[in-house]
């Protein structure tokens, strides 16, 4: 909060969130942010492929999925389709929890090399 404050101060205009995977976490962020009069965008990406999750989950300092997220993704594994449609479920189900809560979200698109 002390960041933020110091922030502000120098005139940010609005943040960005690191990326987020849990809805638990979005409403968290308003809470300790709710006296802020400064914009909050979260940030979300759908996760394409399952591979993608993974890579996001351990190598991308600051990200965390959910256990929740990791085995709705790793069920649609095998199949490419079904991997992309449940990304996109779960970044409209954070959407839509973002929305409660914020004035915005950016979207990251995601990309990945087809076989």
């Amino acid at each position: 909060m002390k960041r933020l404050k110091k922030k502000i101060h120098y005139g940010t205009d609005y943040f960005i969130t690191q990326l987020v995977y849990e809805p638990e976490k979005i409403v968290a962020i308003k809470k300790s942010t709710a006296h802020l009069k400064t914009p909050i965008f979260i940030g979300v990406m759908p996760l394409t492929p399952t591979e993608n999750a993974a890579f996001l989950h351990h190598e991308v300092p600051g990200i965390r999925l959910t256990d929740e997220v990791r085995k709705r993704m790793a069920k649609a594994a095998k199949d490419r389709e079904k991997s992309a449609q449940e990304g996109i479920k779960i970044a409209k189900e954070l959407i839509d929890t973002a929305m409660e809560h914020f004035n915005g979200i950016y979207l990251i698109t995601p990309f990945y090399a087809m076989n």
